[in-house]
C-alpha cells in the first residue's frame, strides 16, 4: 500500500493475518508457511506468544529476499511441511546474500530472523538500526547494492504459484 497519494513510500501488509493490535494477539487459523515466523508455525510445547517481534520476522524475510533473491527457508521443490520445518529449526544462510551487501544489512537481516522472538530485534531497534539510517553515507551504501532482480522475480513467481496451489514450474535451481 502507498503511505499516501503524494508519497512513494509503501507499507507492506498481509491482510490474511491482519488484526487490531490489542494486548492479546490471536494465533492465525491458517498461517502462510512461506512468510510466517517460527512462533506462529510451532505446534509443540515451545510455542511462544505473538508479539511485535513477529512483525519484525516478516521484515527480515522481505529484506533477505530483496538482498539475495532467494527465500531464506524454501527451495524450489520443498513442500509446505519442509518449509515449515526449515523455518522453525534451520538458520538462514547469509552467504546467499550478495557479496557487496553491507555489514549493516547482514547484521540487520540476521538479527531480524532470530528464531527466538525474545532475541529478535524489537520494532524500536529496527527503526533506529544503522542500516535503515537516513545518514547520507548509509543511503549511498544502500543505493549501491546491486539487487538480484531476475532471481527475485523467479522467487516471487514461484511463491505466488505455490500460494495459488499451482505446482513449481522449474523457474530456477534450488540454493
Amino acid at each position: 500500500l502507498f503511505a499516501s497519494r503524494q508519497s512513494w513510500q509503501i507499507k507492506l501488509s498481509d491482510f490474511a493475518s491482519a488484526q487490531k493490535l490489542t494486548s492479546e494477539i490471536k494465533q492465525p487459523s491458517k498461517p502462510n508457511v512461506y512468510w510466517a515466523s517460527p512462533e506462529i508455525l510451532r505446534t509443540d510445547n515451545k510455542k511462544t506468544p505473538i508479539t511485535g517481534q513477529t512483525d519484525i520476522w516478516g521484515l527480515g524475510m522481505i529484506t533477505f529476499c530483496l538482498l539475495s533473491g532467494f527465500h531464506p527457508f524454501a527451495s524450489e521443490d520443498d513442500s509446505e511441511d519442509e518449509i515449515k520445518e526449515s523455518t522453525i529449526y534451520q538458520k538462514c544462510n547469509p552467504n546467499l546474500i550478495q557479496i557487496q551487501a553491507t555489514q549493516e544489512s547482514l547484521k540487520f537481516v540476521t538479527w531480524a530472523l532470530k528464531k527466538d522472538p525474545m532475541k529478535r530485534m524489537r520494532t524500536d531497534e529496527a527503526l533506529t538500526h544503522r542500516w535503515l539510517s537516513m545518514d547520507a553515507v548509509m543511503i549511498r551504501r544502500r543505493e549501491a547494492i546491486n539487487y538480484p532482480s531476475s532471481r527475485l522475480r523467479k522467487t516471487a513467481i514461484l511463491t505466488a504459484n505455490r500460494i495459488k496451489g499451482n505446482p513449481p514450474m522449474n523457474h530456477f535451481g534450488s540454493h
